[in-house]
């Protein structure tokens, strides 16, 4: 039986958000920017402030703002229900990997020494 995740539907919104955000940054730096570099300076700003006025609509704004509301949501709310247990068993893993990568390291550096020494012509 699969298990359902209760926060599956924020977690898709917040994903097609964040490229939907991603994409009109995308497209404004990439396309509108070399545009209005192309006008007067008189005729870029009164573009520019054509588009200010234009993007000021509810849809844009609940995909801006609600992104980043539902990302900031769920980063609280992972933290909040992530078990202690697991946390711990993670952090534990984690010591666990850096102190064989030193041992590991201390070993072969050992060996260099090894070697020089017995190869060295005196």
């Amino acid at each position: 039986m699969a298990i359902v995740d209760r926060f599956f539907a924020l977690k898709l919104f917040s994903a097609l958000g964040c490229g939907l955000i991603a994409g009109v940054f995308f497209a404004f730096s990439s396309f509108v920017m070399n545009a209005l570099a192309r006008f007067q300076p008189a005729q870029g700003i009164a573009a520019m402030q054509s588009i200010n006025i234009t993007v000021s609509n509810p849809l844009f704004m609940a995909a801006f703002l609600g992104t980043a509301a539902a990302c900031i949501f769920l980063a609280i709310i992972s933290k909040k229900l992530l078990p202690h247990d697991k946390v711990r068993s993670c952090q534990r893993q984690l010591r666990h990997r850096r102190s064989f990568q030193r041992q590991r390291y201390q070993i072969l550096s050992l060996q260099i020494v090894y070697v020089r020494l017995t190869t060295s012509p005196c």
